[in-house]
């Protein structure tokens, strides 16, 4: 018995040809697909990878420097007997000196110690010929007046806090502001040279407002004992340490 096979309508060749199409463009599709999902998936990785190498980075800062501050604490009450209001005021000074470190070096510094043991982290710096600025004041712009600001603030509390914990006057003082400053810009041109990169600018200007702020703080310092002595005439200080402590600070004559 013959069986004969009739032509297939348009309407079925239609359904066809868009099956059809729609493999092929399935088949085409799928291998990019997989590939942006495979790069997203390396990136997502590669973010995590970073953020915890520098997740533990400063991990081991904090404990570095928690570990010195302490080995200190202990040295200055064991070998040299100093009091406790003494070092209650040297660590709230030690807190604020590894704070400025922090602020002016380890945030972004330590991304080129990092970049070390990851090479593939990926860092938008300055070139380290970039690095460095030897002329003073001249080179300012407008837009430099919150930096410049923001330097004379960072180390307003060096020239408060340092005479609580050292027997130095106003010249000492001075000084010794203006060398942790000029430490931190040579650290900031070493590392960036080092990698060649860098996050920092080695200014003159940093370290010229930088001890303006200690001057300052200094000059505070002064007014606050001043007040303070003259308020503090008629209260109960002798049971106190700190308030005896504070009271007995050298830098200003009775």
């Amino acid at each position: 018995m013959s069986r004969t096979t009739s032509a297939p309508s348009s309407k079925n060749q239609t359904q066809l040809v868009q099956i059809t199409e729609q493999n092929i463009h399935t088949i085409i599709n799928t291998p990019r697909v997989t590939a942006n999902q495979r790069a997203t998936e390396e990136h997502l990785v590669d973010i995590g990878t970073n953020f915890s190498g520098r997740t533990y980075f400063d991990l081991l800062t904090v404990l570095l420097f928690g570990l010195i501050g302490i080995g200190t604490v202990t040295f200055l009450r064991l070998k040299k007997k100093k009091s406790l209001a003494y070092l209650l005021f040297f660590t709230i000074f030690y807190v604020y000196i590894v704070k400025v470190l922090d602020y002016t070096l380890f945030q972004f510094q330590s991304l080129i110690l990092l970049n070390y043991f990851m090479p593939d982290l990926i860092l938008n710096g300055l070139t380290a010929g970039k690095s460095l600025n030897l002329i003073p004041l001249i080179t300012l712009t407008p837009q430099d007046l919150k930096t410049s600001l923001l330097n004379i603030l960072l180390l307003i509390p060096f020239g408060f806090g340092l005479p609580f914990i050292t027997d130095f006057r106003m010249k000492k003082i001075v000084v010794m502001g203006a060398l942790f400053s000029i430490g931190i810009e040579l650290l900031q041109l070493i590392t960036g040279f080092l990698a060649k990169i860098t996050f920092r600018i080695a200014d003159i200007n940093d370290v010229i407002f930088n001890t303006v702020g200690v001057a300052i703080g200094y000059i505070l310092f002064v007014g606050f004992m001043r007040i303070y002595r003259h308020v503090s005439d008629h209260w109960q200080i002798a049971a106190n340490p700190i308030l005896r402590y504070i009271a007995e600070r050298p830098q200003i004559d009775r």
